[in-house]
């Protein structure tokens, strides 16, 4: 993955956007997709797949998860009831639970280490280290009242939000959120 090449496609991707408010020009829409393929993609969905891997390894090398989840015991739900929306809680199914939710002191996480090791495709990424972005909205891209916390250990070298989901609406789930009741099982 060239980080180079991906920032030189939103470059590109920019500029068709700040045009298409303009007078419509024939064939523009091809011109992106020229200049797209121009820097090694095959075309627009491969560019933003290597645009959403790139975010994601981002992410991963400059934010650690820290804590347990405590399943919001005692309060209102911050993330989705009754579904695998916790990010530790992702692989429980597939993975032994002790392993994926083990995290050593220096704040490394198996699922960390696998990633910065190259270890997940796209598809792996976004379901083990989503809820960052689904949580953009909120402070500390967690649920509300969130047991974990991200510790950035490095800045980010580019804006990991380019081209990435827009997030979960604040005053939508707020609105659900206030159905809920206090959870009660673990």
């Amino acid at each position: 993955m060239d980080i180079k090449k991906i920032l030189a496609g939103r470059k590109i991707v920019d500029d068709y956007r700040s045009v298409q408010a303009l007078p419509h020009e024939e064939g523009l829409s091809a011109k992106l997709l020229e200049a797209i393929q121009a820097l090694g993609f095959k075309n627009h969905q491969a560019f933003y797949d290597a645009n959403e891997e790139a975010n994601y390894r981002e992410r991963i090398r400059c934010y650690i998860l820290q804590n347990e989840c405590d399943h919001c015991v005692g309060r209102v739900i911050g993330c989705f009831p009754n579904t695998a929306e916790c990010s530790r809680d992702i692989y429980v199914q597939k993975t032994d639970y002790a392993a994926v939710a083990q995290v050593a002191a220096t704040g490394s996480s198996l699922l960390r280490d696998r990633a910065l090791k190259g270890e997940f495709n796209l598809i792996q990424l976004r379901n083990i280290f989503g809820p960052f972005f689904t949580w953009r909205n909120y402070p500390g891209n967690l649920p509300p009242g969130c047991s974990h916390k991200y510790n950035q250990v490095d800045a980010p070298a580019f804006d990991i939000y380019w081209g990435m989901n827009p997030g979960v609406n604040v005053e939508r789930h707020e609105e659900r959120r206030a159905t809920w009741g206090i959870n009660k099982v673990k």
